[in-house]
């Protein structure tokens, strides 16, 4: 019975699209999502946006749907129902996600949705937990110092950076202030109005880039090997909500060849998101610590 992984976002499709084909090479896979161009309807193993599922009916014996908390399939009827109407009659869905929803929890806790917890990575490494940075001081310069500090330190330490930005003007302007900075350092943006996204976060996977400045369009399913995060405005709590922050922060310590890395929020002044996602993070810590499976390692 075929299969497919499906995802909310085009960007994170594409990601996984990727690692699914270096992962089961011997297979034909497909990849529905906006741009792709291996499309096929007979594919035993099929990746898919949410969106894209509304091709198929009645077709998957298994679909796993990962962040399920995110947008655009949350809250939206109609993406759920089109990923249970691609299910085959005796079908069964998956859901994963790293920053359960309050009504999820609230049925994992009533008992009305069973649940698996993994708490820890495949390396058996505690998850990297986020330094605050606090730019004290006014004028539209000092962040942006401050941002520039955090990223120099792991441009000089030979590691990759996200900076995520909250907006598409902080991440332009930013984007210049870095790039003028770090010269003869491979720095480049990225958000949702850029057509080239995918050329260039695959540069970035690749090591041809060190910096990327982007907006919260990257914060999901993208792995760069030894990455480091910095959230620059992380106190913008109309955009960074507790779970966007938990999951940008997840962009470090994904790999066993860096199963750490360095995670800072720089903000003028520490909000109730920015502590929730840290206290999140530690709780997993402590889960993981407690059911072994750091394998000695803390």
């Amino acid at each position: 019975m075929p299969a497919a992984f499906a995802v909310p976002r085009r960007d994170v499709a594409a990601e996984i699209y990727q690692r699914l084909t270096a992962a089961f090479p011997g297979m034909t896979s497909a990849a529905f999502y906006g741009g792709s161009e291996a499309r096929s309807y007979d594919a035993p193993l099929t990746v898919i946006t949410c969106h894209q599922a509304m091709r198929f009916a009645g077709r998957f014996g298994l679909i796993v749907l990962d962040e399920a908390d995110a947008f655009p399939y949350f809250g939206s009827e109609a993406l759920s129902f089109s990923l249970r109407r691609a299910m085959a009659g005796d079908g069964r869905l998956i859901t994963m996600t790293a920053t359960p929803t309050a009504t999820q929890v609230a049925a994992v806790r009533a008992g009305a949705l069973p649940v698996v917890r993994i708490s820890a990575r495949h390396h058996g490494r505690p998850l990297p937990v986020p330094v605050i940075d606090v730019a004290q001081g006014d004028g539209a310069g000092v962040l942006e110092r401050r941002v520039a500090r955090a990223v120099s330190r792991s441009v000089a330490a030979g590691w990759p950076v996200f900076v995520f930005t909250p907006s598409k003007a902080a991440c332009m302007s930013l984007h210049t202030s870095l790039a003028s900075s770090l010269r003869g350092i491979g720095v480049d943006w990225v958000h949702s109005g850029r057509p080239e996204r995918d050329e260039v976060r695959r540069a970035f996977a690749d090591g041809k880039l060190k910096v990327l400045v982007c907006t919260s369009v990257m914060e999901r399913g993208v792995t760069v090997e030894g990455a480091d995060v910095v959230v620059a405005g992380a106190d913008s709590a109309r955009i960074f909500d507790h779970r966007a922050l938990v999951q940008m922060a997840g962009r470090a310590g994904r790999t066993t060849a860096r199963p750490c890395g360095d995670v800072t929020f720089v903000c003028k002044a520490p909000t109730r998101s920015m502590r929730l996602a840290v206290s999140m993070i530690e709780e997993m810590n402590e889960h993981a610590d407690a059911m072994g499976y750091f394998s000695g390692h803390k």
